[in-house]
C-alpha cells in the first residue's frame, strides 16, 4: 500500500534552510496533487514560489 505525504514550508534564506510547517497524508497521488493546488489558490497573495514549498513524497507500507 503507497502513502503520499505532502510536506509544506517555507524557505528561511537568512539560516538557509526550509522550515516544514504541516504534513497531510493520502491514499492516492491524484488527491495530495489537488490539494497541494487548492492551497495554493487559496493562498494565493501570500504563496511565493521561490521560498514556498509544497513536496510529495511517496511512501510504501508493508506489513511483517
Amino acid at each position: 500500500m503507497n502513502v503520499y505525504v505532502v510536506k509544506s514550508g517555507s524557505y528561511d534564506g537568512n539560516i538557509g534552510i526550509t522550515i516544514w510547517e504541516n504534513i497531510r497524508a493520502f491514499s492516492n497521488y491524484d488527491t495530495a496533487d489537488k490539494w497541494v493546488e487548492s492551497e495554493k489558490k487559496r493562498q494565493e497573495k501570500t504563496f511565493n514560489e521561490n521560498f514556498d514549498f509544497y513536496v510529495i513524497d511517496e511512501l510504501t507500507l508493508v506489513q511483517e
